[in-house]
């Protein structure tokens, strides 16, 4: 997997790192990523159409994308990457 999505419903909830299965393009240009619920999986891999995948944007309130290498470094709480992730996050509020 590529891009993973840094998921949080709100400020003070905890945060989650989810792998992007794929993407849809909106008619009005939006763009929306397809992320999967561990707990209506059914099989593995996960492949697009499967009944887990849901939307970002619909289940969560705000959602970060990243690719692999910065969110193993964020899941490994490296400490430069948590601080200029923690300036990003305020930066948007």
């Amino acid at each position: 997997m590529g891009t993973h999505a840094l998921c949080m419903n709100h400020p003070n909830s905890p945060w989650h790192m989810k792998p992007v299965y794929g993407w849809r393009l909106y008619s009005d240009g939006s763009l929306d990523a397809l992320l999967a619920d561990e707990n209506k999986a059914a099989m593995t891999p996960i492949l697009l159409g499967d009944t887990c995948l849901y939307s970002a944007h619909a289940r969560h309130q705000t959602v970060y994308f990243f690719q692999r290498h910065i969110a193993n470094r964020i899941l490994e709480e490296d400490p430069a990457t948590l601080d200029a992730l923690a300036m990003m996050v305020v930066a948007s509020d």
